[in-house]
């Protein structure tokens, strides 16, 4: 699975941030697992699992590639991983950093 995380260095307090995941098969051909779950771990250690189907913060881009798109809501390190389960298994995770907003 490839995991395209966040492409700048710091994310501002307050902002929607898009992460994307493409998940491939044992020939690297993109391929969509039965299922599919993203979850994120603020600074604060709350934990938010999203899931394909069920949750409008995931949207399938086409076969094997997700992007779920979540409100930074804290400053600091946030983490995050992609897994997805069934007729293919795979996982990605990453990090990325958020800074306060200026008054």
């Amino acid at each position: 699975m490839n995991n395209y995380g966040a492409p700048i260095a710091a994310y501002i307090q307050g902002n929607t941030v898009r992460i994307t995941a493409t998940f491939t098969d044992l020939y690297t051909d993109e391929a969509d697992p039965t299922d599919v779950e993203f979850t994120t771990h603020a600074p604060d250690g709350t934990e938010v699992t999203y899931v394909y189907g069920i949750d409008p913060e995931i949207t399938k881009d086409s076969t094997g590639v997700y992007y779920c798109d979540f409100v930074i809501n804290q400053g600091g390190t946030w983490t995050y991983r992609w897994t997805g389960d069934g007729v293919l298994v795979a996982a990605g995770q990453g990090s990325l950093e958020s800074i306060p907003a200026n008054p």
